[in-house]
């Protein structure tokens, strides 16, 4: 099933879904690899990863590590076109 067909029987069933945001440019491995058990252990729908400015071209690195530690699937939140990446599952973007 599509990321979206998920996100929109989740909202016709009534229930909530919960994302995290995460920076590629604002962790390292360790901490990255931390967050992505916590998140999983609590059970998150959804990892949005991007930023307004990557400034340390670590996305394929985090996009990596995310999906070698998890199966939550990974939505690309870009800043800009310059933050693309096929390792992702989903892309969002807002208007």
């Amino acid at each position: 099933m599509s990321i979206y067909k998920k996100i929109l029987e989740k909202k016709n069933n009534g229930k909530k879904q919960f994302s995290i945001l995460i920076d590629p440019d604002k962790q390292n491995r360790k901490e990255l690899i931390s967050i992505v058990r916590k998140a999983t252990a609590a059970n998150v729908d959804f990892f949005f990863v991007g930023g307004s400015l990557l400034t340390h071209d670590k996305l394929s690195e985090c996009l990596s590590i995310i999906k070698e530690s998890t199966h939550i699937p990974i939505i690309l939140f870009p800043g800009s076109t310059m933050q693309m990446n096929e390792r992702a599952d989903g892309i969002l973007f807002l208007s």
